[in-house]
């Protein structure tokens, strides 16, 4: 039969403006703990990604072509990262756009869970006497990470994380700097600068009597083993590594559902493999358990036994009968 070999990412979708903003598009999302970096050296500043969406400040007319590397993080924290290398489109030059609120802090946040809100575009630096952050109605000081240029702003203050907080954020008139503005002789200085109008942004961190425990019994764990925890939309919350039997317990856990993933590692070495061609080995066995439903308020306990799949005495040969 026809097997599809592997398909190499690349870049797409490629734009820049006038402020030295570009962009691309990676044909593959990024891992969460995934990063990237420049092939050779450079003006151009990469800035944070958003899943596959890519950005870097500093692009100008005479940018050289450059190269991406891509550096694929592993499972398990001892494995080996793997890298890609793309070259880079040269991005079509499009006017500059309105710099646009694209994320905030929303509803209920988790204790420590740092509010950071997010922008089209980079700016290059906040004036916090534009800013007033005030947590249950008291104003405190606005602390920001001054890492800049940066498509977001994070707030540090140790107020806002507290369980059980009520925070506000209001921005005024002119409170953001965008980056590269003034770049273009023929654009506005001041329109550079954002809001136009007063922003106001309010949400709250769950107390901590609202928040869940899981604890989490792993029975037949006949090897070493990665317990991998995620919530609903598949995202990583935490991984263990285990030797054998043994129970986790996680807590200050957001309500929802959460599973768990079991990664063997029958070879012991800390590192997950996938299928290895040249040797014709099986990739070492992943499992998954059924979703559980935590609870505000809530310790849940669950026994996970694991089948005879999830250890074996070493890889099988693919096609060898077990």
């Amino acid at each position: 039969g026809n097997t599809e070999g592997p398909r190499a990412p690349y870049l797409s979708e490629a734009r820049w403006d006038s402020t030295g903003h570009a962009s691309w598009v990676l044909s593959e999302p990024l891992g969460a703990n995934d990063s990237l970096s420049w092939a050779d050296s450079c003006g151009v500043t990469l800035l944070e990604f958003d899943k596959n969406r890519i950005h870097a400040w500093g692009w100008t007319a005479e940018s050289a072509a450059l190269r991406l590397v891509w550096h694929h993080a592993p499972i398990w924290a001892a494995g080996e990262w793997t890298t890609d290398t793309m070259d880079v489109p040269a991005p079509r030059w499009t006017p500059t756009e309105a710099l646009e609120l694209v994320a905030k802090p929303l509803g209920k946040r988790l204790p420590g869970e740092r509010p950071t809100v997010t922008w089209s575009a980079p700016i290059s630096g906040v004036d916090t006497s534009r800013m007033a952050l005030r947590v249950d109605s008291v104003p405190v000081p606005v602390l920001v990470e001054s890492r800049w240029p940066s498509m977001r702003i994070g707030l540090t203050n140790e107020a806002c994380v507290k369980a059980g907080a009520q925070v506000s954020l209001t921005l005024l008139p002119g409170a953001l700097i965008r980056a590269g503005a003034g770049v273009d002789p023929g654009a506005d200085v001041e329109a550079e600068r954002f809001p136009e109008d007063t922003l106001e942004l309010a949400w709250s961190v769950q107390r901590q009597d609202a928040l869940s425990e899981w604890i989490l019994h792993l029975e037949g764990a006949g090897c070493a083993g990665l317990v991998e925890l995620t919530d609903n939309q598949g995202t990583r919350l935490d991984a263990v590594a285990v030797k054998g039997d043994t129970t986790l317990r996680w807590t200050s856990l957001s309500p929802g559902k959460v599973s768990a993933t079991w990664w063997g590692d029958l070879d012991g070495d800390e590192v997950w493999r996938s299928v290895d061609v040249p040797t014709w080995r099986e990739p070492e066995p992943v499992l998954k358990m059924s979703a559980e439903e935590l609870r505000p308020n809530w310790v849940l306990e669950t026994t996970w036994t694991l089948d005879a799949a999830a250890c074996g005495n070493a890889p099988a040969l693919m096609g060898e009968a077990p």
